[in-house]
């Protein structure tokens, strides 16, 4: 099931089969989140495949603890097991789920972080849905966008990487319409797209439907 483990430093990521491959958007991902300075006591990393971002946060101290979610279980399996694999065992906990939906409003998180899917097309498959973002690109990352202004602590963070591909206009609104601003964005061009990764604090709750 084991394909190869990365050495990183900082730890050792083990990447399964049918799970998406640590590629330049991780890496982008991992550069911004090299630059934050603070400490969340609790963090999300939602679309986790190898869970490599959570346990970097981890494993520098940037969070207390992580939830790691994905729709995928070998992706899952894999988590469980590099967090066994960095000695993390008690400071993350896996959760296999389509989306952020399970938790509860401002349920005491305070940053959330994710590489999702942002190709346009429809998956054919469970691995697929690791790629493909919806029919236009970008309706995972606007989804999660506005599930993460719900879930977070006010001034919560959120970190996550798209592409131009993913239509950059309706990200950014989707932004702004939740309640973020940009802190912090840095881009890198491959190939035929831009990659974008982006750190956002959540400013203003326009998202709680009761009692907050």
């Amino acid at each position: 099931m084991e394909r190869f483990v990365l050495d990183l430093g900082w730890g050792r990521i083990s990447v399964f089969e049918n799970v998406y491959e640590p590629s330049d958007d991780t890496w982008l991902l991992l550069d911004l989140l090299n630059e934050y300075e603070g400490f969340s006591r609790t963090c999300i990393e939602t679309c986790s495949g190898t869970g490599i971002h959570g346990v970097y946060l981890l494993s520098t101290d940037k969070c207390g603890r992580v939830v790691f979610v994905d729709v995928n279980p070998s992706a899952c399996l894999n988590t469980l097991y590099n967090i066994r694999l960095n000695n993390l065992v008690g400071r993350g906990i896996v959760l296999n789920s389509f989306s952020l939906k399970p938790f509860r409003e401002r349920a005491g998180v305070d940053l959330i972080v994710f590489n999702p899917p942002y190709l346009p097309g429809v998956p054919r498959d469970i691995y697929d849905m690791g790629l493909v973002g919806g029919r236009k690109g970008y309706e995972t990352i606007v989804d999660i966008i506005t599930s993460a202004s719900r879930i977070l602590s006010p001034r919560g963070r959120l970190f996550f990487v798209y592409s131009s591909l993913s239509e950059r206009d309706i990200v950014m609104d989707a932004l702004a319409r939740n309640g973020f601003k940009i802190v912090k964005e840095l881009r890198k061009h491959v190939f035929f797209e831009d990659i974008y990764a982006v750190e956002a604090v959540l400013v203003e709750d326009k998202s709680c439907t009761s009692r907050c």
